[in-house]
């Protein structure tokens, strides 16, 4: 009786002409409908329709199986919010806001098809992929590139824990040519040491090539986060017509001031204390120091030719006259010209001990003379005593 009930049912619900067999195969040309109406004229499928709303699986003219909603803005679910849980995969079926979005698990993974977005672990986009927490990329030992889909930019990351008995995880940026071979620009190990030029830095930063900074007229300032040793760096072509270049080592404040201390120029003069050298080393201030020595190159030598027999000595009255002129030794600058041009070290030093000189040979010539007086004398008491 129950399998009577059973097909006269199905019988019922069958439109269009069909053959229903109790046992073997049975093909319809029309549609089979369970719980309600189904109009069809180019598909041909099975509408199903238990509580509310309606679901249909059909097929089309094309030939595809098609699993979609009866209505035109509702949604496709596969245990998801079934008996009040969150799990499970919805699809958006039609509609204008959610037009074929595609969500998984209470929106931890959304597919926003219309607006051609990809959100992970949030319901709301802002860019073509969002994500909501961390990515890990590769197993161990895997080696995991980033890039465009031809010669471009590229990440590399590596995470190996053990590498010949040693750990060897890196990330890598660099550039990836057609062939998808991977070139290295920079590297960051896993000791926290960057390489720029090299896969294997030594120290913090290990750049291997030359290093630029800043652009025509500006000014860098390498430096510590705080009140600290600074280095500051210019590249001006032409300021004012006239080139502009340095370096300078001083210190930066907490306000960001720059101090200098010490300056090279693209002159190649060397300033400590100054901005402004005009020679190879210009010092502002006292030079404490152990030892100088300067080199002596010509024409500059020694006075030993003080000691020649040719050599023209003024004579005591000549340079008495000459002091009494001029209120200075011969050759030796006065005091406004020291105050003006200031003093050569060398060549002061070198003119002293030529003045050293003719002082000993108007010494020895004096010495002489005493000798000679002496003499004299001794036979005058001489002769008065006889």
């Amino acid at each position: 009786m129950k399998k009577n009930l059973l097909i006269l049912f199905v019988l019922l619900t069958l439109k269009g002409y069909c053959q229903w067999n109790n046992s073997g195969n049975n093909t319809s040309t029309g549609n089979l409908t369970l719980g309600g109406s189904f109009i069809s004229t180019t598909t041909y499928g099975v509408k199903l329709e238990p509580v509310s709303g309606d679901a249909v699986i059909k097929r089309n003219n094309a030939g595809n199986l098609c699993i979609s909603s009866g209505s035109g803005d509702s949604q496709i679910r596969f245990n998801y919010n079934y008996g009040g849980g969150s799990g499970g995969i919805m699809v958006y079926d039609g509609g204008v806001e959610h037009h074929g979005d595609f969500w998984v698990t209470n929106g931890q993974l959304n597919i926003a098809a219309s607006a051609r977005h990809v959100m992970i672990g949030s319901s709301t986009f802002s860019h073509k992929l969002t994500l909501a927490g961390d990515l890990a990329l590769g197993l161990s030992g895997a080696v995991s590139t980033i890039s465009g889909t031809s010669s471009s930019g590229a990440i590399q990351i590596k995470n190996d824990a053990s590498n010949g008995g040693a750990a060897n995880r890196y990330l890598r940026l660099g550039w990836r040519d057609n062939n998808a071979v991977f070139y290295p620009v920079m590297a960051i190990t896993e000791d926290y040491k960057v390489g720029i030029g090299t896969t294997t830095p030594s120290h913090k930063l290990t750049v291997a090539g030359d290093v630029a900074f800043g652009l025509d007229g500006a000014i860098s300032t390498i430096s510590g986060t705080s009140s600290s040793g600074a280095i500051q760096i210019k590249n001006d072509p032409s300021v004012g017509g006239a080139s502009n270049r340095y370096l300078r080592l001083g210190w930066k404040d907490n306000a960001a001031l720059f101090t200098p201390v010490l300056a090279i120029n693209e002159d190649m003069n060397v300033g400590i204390g100054t901005t402004t050298p005009d020679t190879k080393l210009t010092v502002k201030g006292v030079i404490h120091t152990n030892e100088v020595r300067v080199d002596m190159e010509s024409p500059i030598q020694g006075p030993d030719y003080v000691f020649e027999k040719d050599y023209d000595l003024l004579s005591l009255a000549e340079l008495e006259a000459y002091i009494k002129a001029n209120k200075h030794l011969p050759e030796v600058p006065s005091a406004k010209e020291m105050a003006e041009d200031g003093l050569n070290l060398k060549e002061m030093n070198l003119l002293l001990l030529k003045k050293v000189e003719e002082l000993t040979l108007h010494l020895i010539e004096a010495n002489k003379k005493i000798d000679d007086l002496r003499n004299g004398l001794k036979e005058t008491n001489s002769r008065i005593k006889n």
